[in-house]
């Protein structure tokens, strides 16, 4: 079973944006379009310390309401459809540049039956997606065999240049071997270190076997600081570590890769 991030609200169902323009950032959330396991985890992500929330109407693109949120003073909820809150443990990764939750129910969910993920801010709570679990727990780790390419990238930039386009420098790994893959979180770890809400620096939703972090999108800050590399040199090693992670949370080895930021290639 592969799952798949989506973002709170999809392109176009909040209205259009005036060119020239960027939309407000969006929160966005593990999700699927197949069942879930019942022992599943879930992870918001702020992509910036402000973003605005829309809660859709249940099947459809309109939209019931809408605020804003901020990763310092909101807390994110799983509920039962028409039920209950579910009791959960709540972690926050404030550590990384873009804030984030991962909400793990304390007992397993009822199996085939639906649930609503919630963001409570101090002024009102918004449905931010829904999920439906399946038959039961997921066990089995996914996969992530190898890293076969690491590249240090630098846009280039149009002529003329173009409000939409990206801008700044970001890393693209080449990935093989990966299977049931929600998503990866990157490390960046000291001699003797384990990974920890302290060592990580990002989390990227799965996107196939390309793995983009830093400055990937026009209207979005990096979501990685890299450190500043001095002219004409030659070689700057940047030695990072990354897992795959599944619904249920469960985690692959973690491969370590070398990001040569002394040799950077434009696209």
């Amino acid at each position: 079973m592969r799952f798949s991030f989506a973002a709170v609200v999809l392109a176009g169902t909040v209205g259009s944006v005036q060119a020239g323009t960027c939309p407000p950032a969006q929160l966005w959330t593990t999700v699927s379009s197949s069942p879930v396991p019942t022992n599943v985890q879930l992870r918001v992500v702020f992509p910036a310390p402000g973003v605005e929330v829309f809660e859709l109407v249940d099947g459809g693109p309109s939209i019931a309401k809408s605020g804003s949120a901020t990763a310092a003073e909101s807390d994110v909820l799983v509920r039962k459809e028409g039920g209950a809150v579910v009791p959960t443990t709540l972690r926050r990764t404030t550590k990384a540049k873009h804030a984030s939750f991962i909400v793990q129910p304390r007992s397993p969910l009822v199996p085939n039956t639906r649930y609503a993920v919630v963001v409570r801010t101090k002024q009102a709570e918004y449905i931010v997606s829904r999920f439906t679990t399946g038959d039961g727990p997921d066990a089995v780790p996914p996969t992530l065999d190898r890293v076969v390419k690491a590249e240090f990238v630098r846009w280039k930039p149009s002529s003329p240049p173009h409000w939409k386009d990206p801008v700044g420098s970001f890393v693209e790994l080449t990935l093989g071997g990966t299977q049931d893959v929600a998503g990866y979180e990157v490390h960046e770890l000291q001699a003797g270190e384990v990974p920890s809400d302290d060592t990580l620096r990002v989390v990227v939703r799965d996107r196939g076997t390309t793995l983009r972090f830093g400055s990937t999108d026009a209207c979005l800050g990096a979501d990685f600081e890299f450190p500043p590399v001095p002219k004409r040199t030659k070689s700057q090693p940047l030695h990072l570590w990354i897992r795959a992670f599944d619904a249920a949370g469960n985690l692959s080895p973690l491969r370590e890769v070398t990001v040569d930021l002394g040799k950077q290639r434009t696209r």
